[in-house]
This record gives structure tokens, C-alpha cells and sequence, in this order.
């Protein structure tokens, strides 16, 4: 079988010659044609306007060389309520316009590398969840911090704290990271946080793009994709976590599920159909082949792999199962998802291991559970109650990060309009709506809309990648598909017979095919230069909006390990509000009391402080920072909580810093200055906030 396409008059006109044995040559099919003719065809194709020259590689490298600049000169006590981005200068915005400048020229050359593509979204990685550790210097995010004490409890004990913290109820990530430390020799946990953000970020992409091209986007709108998705990901969920790990083990069996229920082969020169249109049917099929079909061995292998990696997702995680259930629901509705077996085995192994292995977390409070069921209205409210509030710099990164969201709704409509024409556009459109049915079932303190569209996001940036490059990529089944689609028929050339052999040669036709455009048109370019600098903007305040109050300095970090060496067994310490770099070490040891929420009604750390009385009182500046910023308190107000603890409940500092305060109570006329019976550490009940 020989392809010879030629560009007659605008169109494409693919003549295809093959050999239909006579008698004498039984049923032996013999291909006719050179390969030389196929590649003068494909070559071609891609000859016009091509331009791949060391411009964007030029780019790439001036882009690397001012982001590392400005990051290192950055000061990380600039953060301010814009987060990172005051701490920036115009070296790193410079570097940013290059970076995009070099992505978007390779993109639409004729033929894009993809070493250098990768090469640029790796650099976005870096620049974008990079700047953070290389500033700050230090690791960030409070529960980062926590689920480094959860690591280093399991790493040193084998076992998990009952009855201390409803996360020890899935504790498969941790005992996980735990095993790895133990076999790397790695002593805390708390050195692993610094750059876990980049490492996640690195790993999920290979994921999406896998997810991406089963979904049918092209090459280019892959690309793109990846390029939105890590610009849209400020949900900031990608730290040192159970729910990191389980998003990409997540990804892991969609790719899975996806990769092993493709459409099957067609079989080639076996179709029994004679005609015009069995002859149309075997070009297709050579033309257009499919990915080679898995054999069965192949599919139990793989569906294997998926049923373990879903439970290593239900022993990490409380609400990662019932999202991924959403999703492969979506996929088995759409027609997407042969492995219908998969479907049920998720919920399966949710259901069992909540009702056998969290018998600690719903113990007692099933009401926890079962009290949202339904109450979608509640979910929403909560969850923008709690984050849609505070200074006005605030507010206006939260109603940011709204509008970032309706934009993507909104190009995914476009997207999907775009993409009619073409398969599997359903499929990306019901797995983007169907996470946010979670909202009708569990509330998760406020964070189940946000876990929503963590999952959705994939399929909404593939969507809104295909509102600006929706075509397939321009191969031959494309083009004979759309040739197809406007009216061009397989058309029947005059029979030549070959002398003496008894065979006969028959040629088909496909015309009306336009051709594809080698490169991307100078006004699209232009389009996808500002979107993709505007949206790495955009996300370094979005996904920095917090950074004020979540990062932590080394001034912090020192008071917090000096007052778990100077707390005796049994003590309390009350800390303002859950912003501060502790609890990694000595877990159970001490009791750790949340002034903020511990004396509901009563919000006032203060007033708190005065009814519990902690032995220690431990104040940052990020609980300042959370205080101004998130719950409209005054400048200073921490300082001048402190002030007042000292005056009239007893208090005298034993640690005075800019960045950190330590407040020790006196007994019976004695200060606490020195670790007691160290030797001893009995299992605490603990106060913990959520």
C-alpha cells in the first residue's frame, strides 16, 4: 500500500494504490508504491513556512538567567499583601515575558521540538513554585510542618498516635514516606518540605500529558494545556501531603483507565464489505491507524496496577477516592471507560477500609460525617465564607482567584463549541463537571469546592486549550475524516491490470481536504504571548496571595524548635492562631491548644489566654500576618496581646525577637526555663485544629 499525497489547488488529494490479488495470487495482498513517493508526500506537508532557528532557545536561556537572578536577590522580608510578588523586581517579570516569548515561538513553529517545549514548562515549574523555597529559604505552610511530625511519629515509633489527629486515620502516605526515609537514612521529615512543591509539580505533568493526548487534543494544545494548568494551580495543595500524593496516584489511574479502554483496532484488509465503500473503510484504517491494541494479559497488568495505586489512594486520603469515583463515572457515562469493574472497585475500597480502618475518626461523630449530606448551598457558603474576607488587599486576591475560575469555565464553553467537530470532547466536558458533586455530600470544613476544582482542573485546561488550537493534529486520518465530513468521496480511478501476475491495481481518491497550516498564524501568536504572560501574573498572586502569613523565617523557625527543648512532658502551649512551623517534633509529648478556636463562642486569643492559662505562649509574625490580613485585626496586635498577658495574667518573656515571642506563665513564683523528666512521653490528648 503506497500514500502519495499532493496539494492540487488548495487541497489535499491523496491517491492510494493497492493491489486486489486476482486468482492466481490466492489471497496475498502485495502493497504497491514507493517509500520514497510517502515521504516526498510528508515531507511536503511540512515544508511551508517551516522556521525552527535558535531564537526561542536564546529566549529560554536569557529567561533562566534573569528568574535566577531576581530570586536570588529577592528579600524575603518584603513579602507583603501581595505575597511574593513584592518581594520581586522587574528582573523577574522580564524573565517571565522571555520565558513565554520562547514557549509561544516554538509553539508554533512548523514542527515544534518537544525537548525544548519541555524544557520551557519546566522552567515555568521553577518559576512558579520554585520561588517560594529558593527566597524564603525556609519551608512554608503550617500543615507541611505538622505532617512532617506525622512522618517523623511513624519513622521512630512503627505506629500512628491513636486518638490524636483524625489524618493518623489514614495514614498510608505518611507510613509511606516514613519506609522511604528509613531506607534513605533521612532522620526528619522536616527536610523533605522545602522543595516538595517543585518535585510534585515535576511528576504530575507527564501524567496530564498522557491524559491530555487521550483526550484528542493536539500536540500544541497539550502544551498549551500544561502551560494553564500549572498557571490556574493556586489551590496550593501540592506540598508535603496525603492529598499531593493521592492527586498524582489519582492522575496515574485515570491515565490507566483511559489508556486501556481505547477503541479497538480495526482489523486491516479483513473487512468483507466490497465496494467504494469497503475500499474506503481499509484506507481509513491505513491511514489513520489506531494505537496498538493491548492484548488482555496487558489490560489485567495494567487494571492491576490501577486497583493497587486506588487503595494506596484510599489508605492516604479522606475525600481523593470519592472524587476519582466521580471521575470514572464521568468516563464510564461518556462511553470512555471499558473497565467498568474499576468503577465499582474504588468505592469498594473506600467504603471498606472507612468502615474497618477509621474507626477512630467516625467513632462518635458520625454526625461529622452524614451532616452535610445534601447540603450543597452550606458547602458553597462555608467555603467562601471562610476565605472571602479579611483586608482589602485580601479580598481582592480572593475575588481574584473567583474570577480566575469563571474564566475558566468560560473558555471551557468556548472550547467545547470549538471542538464539536471533533471526538471525545464529551468526555473532557462531564469529567470537568463531574467532581463538583462532591459538594452534595461532605463539606470538609470548607475546602471540598476548593478539592473539586483541583480535580476538574485538568479537563477544564484541555477544554480551554482547545478554544485556541481545537484541530487534531493535521495527519492523514484528520484530513480525510474532514474531507469526509465536507462532501469528498473515495472515488474509484480506472482498474489497471498487471500482465501475466493476474492482479489488479485499484486507486481511491479523497479530495476537498484543506490543508493544515504549518504554523500557527502571527495573530494567534500574539493571542497565546499575552495569555500565557498574564497568566503566570495572574497566579503569582493568586497561589502568593497567602504568602504573608504562610512562609516562616528562621527566627521562627529557631523560637519554635527552643520552646519544644524547653517545654517539660505534660506542658501546654497556646499559640495565637495555627500559623506557625511546629509540631514536627516530640509529637504527643506536649499539648498544643488553638487560642483562636479552642473558646468558641470566644474568638479573641486573648481573652482565651486568659481562661486556659498554657504554661507557654508561643507568637510569630505570620499569626500577625494571618490576624491583619485574613481577620481585619489591627497592626501590631499581636505584640499588643502580648503586652497585655504580661501585665495582668502572669506572663514574662523568655524569648524577645521581631519574628518571635515566647511567653512562659510563673508558678508558685517559679519560671519554667528548663525541660523536666524528658525521659518520659506519655501519649497526650491534644488540642489540634482540623
Amino acid at each position: 500500500m503506497s500514500r502519495c499525497p499532493r496539494w492540487r489547488g488548495g487541497s489535499l488529494v491523496t491517491t492510494d494504490a493497492y493491489t486486489r490479488p486476482g486468482k492466481e495470487a490466492g489471497e496475498r495482498a502485495e502493497a504497491v508504491g514507493t517509500d520514497r513517493d510517502a515521504a516526498a508526500g510528508r515531507t511536503a506537508s511540512a515544508a511551508p513556512g517551516q522556521t525552527r532557528g535558535p531564537a526561542p532557545v536564546a529566549l529560554l536561556a536569557v529567561a533562566a538567567v534573569l528568574i535566577g537572578w531576581a530570586m536570588a536577590a529577592a528579600d524575603p522580608h518584603r513579602i507583603g499583601a501581595l505575597g511574593i510578588v513584592d518581594a520581586l523586581d522587574w528582573r523577574y517579570a522580564a524573565g517571565i515575558v522571555a520565558l513565554a516569548a520562547a514557549f509561544v515561538w516554538e509553539l508554533g513553529a512548523a514542527r515544534p521540538r518537544t525537548w525544548l517545549l519541555a524544557s520551557a514548562t519546566c522552567a515555568l515549574v521553577v518559576a512558579i513554585y520554585g520561588v517560594s523555597p529558593v527566597v524564603e529559604q525556609t519551608s512554608r505552610l503550617p500543615t507541611s510542618w505538622r505532617h512532617a511530625g506525622f512522618i517523623n511519629y511513624i519513622h521512630d515509633n512503627g505506629t500512628v498516635l491513636h486518638h490524636y489527629d483524625a489524618r493518623f486515620s489514614w495514614p498510608g502516605f505518611f507510613a509511606g514516606v516514613a519506609v522511604l526515609m528509613n531506607t534513605a537514612g533521612v532522620g526528619d521529615a522536616s527536610h523533605l518540605l522545602l522543595y516538595a512543591s517543585v518535585v510534585f509539580m515535576l511528576a504530575y505533568l507527564p501524567c496530564l500529558a498522557m491524559i491530555f493526548r487521550e483526550l484528542g487534543l493536539s500536540r500544541r494544545a497539550t502544551w498549551l494545556a500544561l502551560w494553564l494548568f500549572l498557571c490556574a494551580d493556586w489551590a496550593d495543595q501540592e506540598y508535603l501531603s496525603p492529598q499531593g500524593a493521592a492527586y498524582l496516584l489519582s492522575l496515574v489511574v485515570l491515565v490507566i483507565a483511559l489508556r486501556t479502554s481505547g477503541r479497538r483496532a480495526p482489523v486491516v484488509g479483513g473487512s468483507t464489505g466490497g465496494g467504494v465503500r469497503g475500499r474506503r473503510d481499509r484506507l481509513r484504517a491505513l491511514l489513520d491507524p489506531p494505537p496498538p491494541a493491548l492484548g488482555p494479559r496487558q489490560q489485567m497488568a495494567l487494571l492491576g496496577c490501577a486497583a493497587v495505586l486506588a487503595f494506596a489512594v484510599v489508605a492516604s486520603h479522606q475525600l481523593s477516592p470519592p472524587l476519582l469515583t466521580l471521575l470514572l463515572v464521568s468516563l464510564l457515562l461518556t462511553g470512555r471507560l471499558r473497565g467498568r469493574g474499576l468503577v465499582l472497585l474504588v468505592p469498594i475500597l473506600f467504603v471498606g477500609y472507612f468502615t474497618f480502618g477509621a474507626v477512630d475518626f467516625w467513632s462518635g461523630h458520625l454526625s461529622v460525617v452524614t451532616g452535610d449530606v445534601g447540603g450543597v448551598g452550606g458547602t458553597v457558603n462555608q467555603t467562601l465564607s471562610n476565605r472571602v474576607q479579611g483586608s482589602p488587599t485580601h479580598l481582592r486576591i480572593a475575588f481574584l482567584r473567583i474570577v480566575v475560575v469563571g474564566v475558566l469555565f468560560a473558555g471551557a464553553a468556548i472550547g467545547s463549541l470549538r471542538r464539536r467537530r471533533w471526538r471525545l470532547g464529551a468526555v473532557a466536558q462531564a469529567a470537568a463537571i463531574a467532581p463538583f458533586g462532591l459538594l452534595a455530600l461532605q463539606s470538609y470544613g470548607g475546602e471540598a469546592l476548593l478539592r473539586a476544582y483541583l480535580f476538574a482542573l485538568p479537563f477544564l485546561c484541555a477544554l480551554c486549550a482547545a478554544a485556541f488550537l481545537p484541530a487534531p493534529d493535521p495527519d492523514f486520518g484528520a484530513l480525510v475524516r474532514r474531507g469526509r465530513r465536507r462532501g469528498g468521496l473515495a472515488r474509484r480511478r480506472p482498474r489497471a491490470r498487471t500482465a501475466g501476475s493476474g492482479e489488479e491495481t485499484v486507486q481511491l481518491r479523497i479530495r476537498r481536504a484543506r490543508p493544515p497550516r504549518p504554523e500557527l498564524s502571527r495573530r494567534l501568536s500574539a493571542l497565546l504571548l499575552v495569555v500565557c504572560t498574564g497568566a503566570v501574573a495572574v497566579q503569582l498572586v493568586c497561589r502568593g496571595g497567602n504568602e504573608e502569613f504562610v512562609w516562616f523565617s528562621h527566627e521562627e523557625v529557631a523560637a519554635t524548635q527552643e520552646l519544644y527543648d524547653l517545654a517539660p512532658t505534660g506542658s501546654t502551649i497556646g499559640v495565637l492562631n495555627g500559623f506557625f512551623p511546629g509540631q514536627n517534633d516530640d509529637l504527643g509529648r506536649v499539648s498544643l491548644i488553638n487560642l483562636e478556636s479552642k473558646c468558641k463562642p470566644v474568638v479573641d486569643p486573648y481573652q482565651c489566654a486568659l481562661q486556659l492559662k498554657p504554661d507557654y505562649i508561643l507568637i510569630t509574625r505570620a499569626q500577625d500576618a494571618y490576624g491583619r490580613e485574613s481577620e481585619s485585626r489591627p497592626e501590631k496586635w499581636a505584640a499588643a496581646d502580648a503586652a497585655s498577658l504580661e501585665r495582668s495574667a502572669g506572663y514574662h518573656r523568655i524569648r524577645n525577637s521581631p519574628d518571635a515571642i515566647i511567653l512562659a506563665r510563673e508558678v508558685d513564683g517559679e519560671l519554667r526555663t528548663s525541660r523536666v523528666d524528658a525521659s518520659t512521653r506519655p501519649v497526650l490528648s491534644v488540642d489540634q485544629e482540623g
